[in-house]
């Protein structure tokens, strides 16, 4: 099942569309919806991104439950910010090896609107790490595999759910490829393995042989 990946700054609105999308999926179509965040990893998302390490583990905490929950059977959402392509990246190629579709959904807001409904909220980042996870934000773009089909949706834009299922559970799955799969060993390696080892066990014994004899 399908891997969609909640992408955008703080307080742009992911999870209350995270959420929803939740709710279209296992209303309308019967899905079994798993969401990712830091909660779920037990760790506190404004902590969790005060400086490189914890924000290192943050990430691989998340990448780890994508990993362990992303099956044939149940649709994952990932509500982080996701702002760096090379983790996106990352998480494209996991569902790309379990054989799954997959997306991006862009949360898009004014960095100024943004900044101040983190500071109005309970438990928000602190202004500065907020102001610098904002400014090494790097926006999904469709021309990316990785962040294609792309959804971008504005303060005032409405849910696209249906397209959003329609995409993911009726689009094309991705194929495993050199990059995300181990390719299998090819009959004509295996022959000239065998060969070669089999020279190398003839030239060792020879000699052997031949003194054996002499004496």
């Amino acid at each position: 099942m399908p891997l969609i990946l909640m992408c955008g700054a703080p307080a742009s609105g992911k999870t209350s569309r995270a959420l929803a999308l939740a709710a279209h999926l296992r209303d309308a179509e019967g899905a079994t919806v798993h969401l990712v965040d830091e909660a779920s990893c037990q760790l506190e998302k404004a902590a969790g991104y005060r400086d490189s390490t914890a924000e290192k583990i943050t990430r691989a905490s998340l990448k780890a439950s994508v990993e362990r929950l992303l099956n044939a059977q149940h649709v994952v959402i990932v509500d982080s910010l996701n702002y760096i392509k090379g983790y996106r990246y990352e998480l494209y190629c996991i569902a790309r090896s379990v054989g799954t579709t997959h997306c991006v959904v862009f949360c898009e807001k004014a960095p100024e609107q943004a900044a101040a409904d983190n500071a109005a909220r309970e438990g928000g980042f602190e202004p500065s790490v907020a102001a610098e996870l904002q400014a090494r934000f790097e926006e999904p773009r469709e021309t990316q595999r990785w962040d294609s089909p792309l959804f971008t949706l504005l303060r005032e834009s409405a849910l696209p759910a249906a397209a959003v299922a329609d995409a993911l559970l009726r689009g094309k799955k991705l194929q495993p490829n050199m990059a995300t799969a181990s390719a299998a060993p090819r009959a004509t390696d295996l022959l000239y393995e065998l060969d070669r080892i089999t020279k190398a066990v003839e030239n060792s014994l020879v000699p052997q042989l031949g003194s054996a004899m002499a004496v």
